[in-house]
């Protein structure tokens, strides 16, 4: 479940809880299923996704700009992300904190 998505200095930071362990990719080195969005959904491009133990930080061309995250989502998304319990991270779409 997520805990926070915030925005920072090096890009916008999602805090996962209720893991068990560290997070995962399930296929290859880097997830393509994050998802920075502005407004509307047209405005939603592909973010590069880096793995923490318990979270995520995603950067793109639109991360300053972006007010909401998705991830796995769409009519067949690839849902990549794991914890070590083998648990999937289920689809989502959340709201950037305000500063």
């Amino acid at each position: 479940r997520v805990s926070s998505v915030t925005r920072g200095v090096g890009g916008i930071a999602i805090v996962f809880q209720d893991l068990t362990g560290a997070l995962a990719l399930r296929r290859g080195a880097t997830s393509t299923a994050f998802e920075l969005c502005e407004s509307t959904d047209a405005s939603c491009r592909l973010a590069e996704a880096k793995l923490a133990s318990t979270g995520v930080l995603l950067t793109g061309p639109n991360a300053v700009k972006a007010t909401r995250v998705r991830y796995c989502w769409g009519d067949a998304p690839v849902c990549d992300l794991y914890d070590d319990a083998d648990l999937p991270i289920g689809p989502f779409e959340s709201l950037l904190a305000r500063r």
